[in-house]
């Protein structure tokens, strides 16, 4: 791996050119050279977040990553602080717990982005009276990895799963929401109770090809979406491909000359 630059050397690995990226605000996505100590990197250098109180690094890797954050269910939590009218949350998560488990929170009942107790997936905020939204039929603690969204676009909210829209509803005027904290909320025992990795707010609402199209690039390794992706080689390396593999080419603007295959599973 020679001459494969650092973060330093880089500045940061964000590909802004990228359409994916656009209104990119935060990023927070497991990188084997960025597990340590109790700082989850933000790729974009806006704000890190803080793992405190039992959330680790560890986790059954997903395709297209390399690791997680795992959380107990209890008082794990990173702490962060985010502040937005119209938003785009995503995330992937792994859970096989049966109880309410928030994947973003804000403080009290004010903002919650949460896997039901029934698996499905809801977000509201300032206690449901701007935003109730509920998908059906969704069974997200299943011990299998899923992509969630949320979506709002200041008149209209929506929820998807792993690339397709799950759940819409029309909504009135929202106030800025702020997200404090991955995997918990302020004030509550709504603790996840599994993985979290990937996790992105965006400064706009992605519409429904956006959202299938960042399902798959983000379990492709986001080979478009970074300036380079050594985390994807690493997914080769630990043999996280599948037979149906489309060829995707790495580090080109580096003069490395290697290719690599990854391709989803689904």
């Amino acid at each position: 791996m020679a001459g494969l630059p650092s973060i330093r050397q880089s500045g940061m690995p964000v590909n802004w050119q990228a359409p994916l990226n656009r209104g990119l605000e935060r990023w927070w996505k497991a990188l084997p050279w960025l597990m340590r100590g109790p700082i989850w990197r933000d790729l974009t250098r806006r704000q890190a977040g803080v793992l405190t109180t039992g959330a680790v690094w560890k986790g059954t890797p997903r395709l297209g990553g390399v690791s997680a954050v795992s959380f107990d269910g209890s008082a794990a939590v990173v702490t962060i602080a985010v502040t937005r009218t119209v938003f785009t949350l995503a995330a992937w998560i792994r859970t096989s717990a049966s109880t309410t488990q928030q994947i973003l929170g804000g403080v009290g009942e004010n903002n919650q982005w949460r896997v039901e107790t029934d698996g499905n997936l809801r977000i509201l905020t300032n206690s449901a009276s701007e935003i109730d939204l509920t998908t059906t039929g969704v069974t997200l603690n299943d011990g299998k990895w899923h992509h969630v969204m949320a979506t709002n676009t200041g008149t209209a909210t929506a929820l998807a799963v792993d690339g397709r829209i799950a759940g819409s509803v029309a909504t009135g005027s929202v106030n800025a929401r702020t997200w404090d904290c991955i995997g918990h909320r302020t004030g509550s025992g709504e603790g996840f109770n599994g993985e979290i990795d990937d996790v992105r707010i965006y400064s706009r609402a992605l519409d429904a090809s956006a959202i299938r199209a960042l399902y798959t690039a983000s379990r492709c390794g986001d080979v478009c979406e970074v300036l380079w992706a050594p985390w994807a080689l690493a997914a080769v390396a630990a043999g996280r491909t599948t037979k149906n593999t489309r060829s995707l080419g790495l580090g080109r603007q580096h003069g490395m000359g290697f290719r690599t295959q990854i391709q989803p599973v689904g």
